[in-house]
C-alpha cells in the first residue's frame, strides 16, 4: 500500500540523511610526489633518432607525436584503465620519467599523455588524487607557456578530468577549485578556443562537487551552475536536488520540489533526457524529511509524490518503480 511504501521511503530517507551528515571531511593532503624513479621506457625507442647534443629540454617537447610517443601513450592508457591499486601513481611516475629523459628515448609526452594520467587519477578515490591532479595540470600549463607547443595545450578533456577528480573528493575546497577551473574553461571558450568549451558532463561533474561539499551555500552554487547549462539533463537536475536534500536552508524542500516540477514540465513540452527517475524523487523525499513540519504538510506532499511514482510505474515508466 502507499502507507507502507511511504513509511519505508521515510525510513530510508532519514537513514541516508543520518549517514550523509556525519562523515569526516579530510583536509587537502600535503603529500610528496611519486618517487622520481627513472622508469625504463627504452622499449618505446626502437626507432628513435639519436639525441642531438644541442637540443634543449624545452625543444625536446616540440616534435609532434611519433610512433614511440603513441606507444608510450597507449601504455599510459592501459594503466589509466587498470583496476590495480596504485595504477594512477604508476602512470604519473612513468610520465614524469619520460619528461626527465627528454628526447633520449624519442618519447615526447604531450597533452594526451597528461590527460590520460589525469583520467587515471579521476578514477580513484585516493586522498592524494585532487592534489596530484592539480599539480599535473599546473605542470602542463607551465610547459605550454614555456614552449608555445600546441601539443601541450590543455583541452576540455584535460580540464574535465581534473574537475571530475575534485568532484569525487571530500576535501573542503574541492568544489570551489572545480568551479574555478570551469570558469577558466568558459573564458577560453568565449575567447574562441572551442577545444576548451565545457559540455554537460563537465558541468555535472562540477555540480557534483558542490553536492558533496560542506561549504556554505553549496546547494545555491550547484543550482547556479545548473542554470548556466544550455541543455541540463536528468543527472544535473538530480544532483542539484540532492544538494538541496542535504542543505539546511529553510526553503530547501521547496527548491527541490520546484526543480522536480520543472523537470516534469520540460518532459511534457517534449524535452528529452530530463525525465526524473527514482533517485530524483527519493532526494525530494529526503528534502521533505528534513522539514520540522514533516508530519503535517510535507507528509501529505510525500504521499502524493509516492502516488505519482506508482502511477508512472503502472503506466510503464520503469525508472520510477517505488521500493
Amino acid at each position: 500500500s502507499i502507507t507502507v511504501i511511504f513509511c519505508t521511503s521515510v525510513a530510508l530517507s532519514l537513514s541516508l540523511l543520518s549517514t550523509s551528515t556525519m562523515g569526516f571531511v579530510p583536509s587537502l593532503p600535503v603529500s610528496s610526489a611519486p618517487k622520481r624513479t627513472r622508469h625504463d621506457i627504452s622499449k618505446f625507442a626502437a626507432a628513435a633518432p639519436p639525441a642531438s647534443s644541442s637540443s634543449s629540454s624545452s625543444s625536446s617537447l616540440r616534435p609532434p607525436a611519433n610512433r614511440e610517443t603513441r606507444a608510450f601513450n597507449k601504455e599510459l592508457n592501459e594503466l589509466s584503465r587498470s583496476k590495480e591499486k596504485g595504477s594512477a601513481q604508476k602512470a604519473e611516475a612513468l610520465l614524469l620519467s619520460a619528461l626527465e629523459l627528454g628526447e633520449e628515448n624519442g618519447v615526447y609526452p604531450n597533452v594526451v599523455s597528461f590527460s590520460t594520467v589525469l583520467n587515471a587519477w579521476s578514477r580513484t578515490y585516493e586522498a592524494e588524487a585532487p592534489e596530484r591532479a592539480l599539480l599535473l595540470l599546473e605542470k602542463l600549463e607551465r610547459l605550454y607557456k614555456e614552449t608555445g607547443d600546441d601539443g601541450l595545450r590543455a583541452n576540455a578533456y584535460t580540464y574535465g578530468a581534473v574537475i571530475n577528480t575534485l568532484g569525487r573528493s571530500r576535501v573542503p575546497d574541492a568544489a570551489s577549485r572545480a568551479e574555478t577551473i570551469l570558469h577558466k574553461m568558459e573564458e577560453f571558450c568565449e575567447a574562441g578556443d572551442v577545444g576548451c568549451c565545457p559540455d554537460s558532463y563537465i558541468y555535472s561533474s562540477c555540480i557534483n562537487a558542490w553536492t558533496r561539499s560542506t561549504e556554505d551555500e553549496s546547494a545555491e552554487r550547484a543550482h547556479a551552475l545548473l542554470e548556466r547549462m544550455e541543455e541540463p539533463d536528468t543527472i544535473a537536475y538530480t544532483s542539484v536536488i540532492q544538494a538541496y536534500a542535504r542543505s539546511s536552508r529553510r526553503d530547501a524542500a521547496e527548491k527541490a520540489e520546484l526543480l522536480l516540477k520543472h523537470m516534469n514540465e520540460l518532459v511534457a513540452d517534449g524535452s528529452r533526457g530530463v525525465a526524473p527517475n527514482f533517485r530524483t524523487v527519493n532526494y525530494v523525499l529526503q528534502a521533505f524529511a528534513r522539514k520540522a513540519t514533516f508530519a503535517n504538510q510535507y507528509a501529505e506532499k510525500a504521499e502524493k509524490l509516492l502516488s505519482y511514482m506508482e502511477e508512472q510505474y503502472n503506466a510503464g515508466y520503469m525508472e520510477l518503480r517505488p521500493t
